[in-house]
């Protein structure tokens, strides 16, 4: 539930446009990969770039979703990883 709720979150802090949206939208990806919902957390990867297409954290992120070798259960595996 307490990834349901950070997605609520990161929905709300979008819509009110009140933080940098780019991090929103990563943020958003990043809880959206822990509930393995993988498309929805690459459209929030792409719209992250959209926003800001110099983020080298976005950047990296889409290159493991679309790297061969990687399922993107390997995206994020412990909170450690994200930046």
């Amino acid at each position: 539930q307490a990834l349901e709720d950070a997605l609520t979150d990161y929905d709300k802090a979008v819509s009110l446009g009140n933080v940098p949206l780019d991090i929103a939208y990563y943020n958003r990806s990043l809880t959206l990969i822990l509930l393995k919902r993988w498309d929805d957390a690459r459209a929030s990867l792409e719209k992250a770039l959209e926003v800001n297409p110099d983020s080298t954290r976005v950047l990296r992120k889409l290159e493991q979703f679309n790297a061969p070798t990687e399922k993107p259960s390997a995206v994020v595996v412990s909170p450690d990883q994200i930046p």
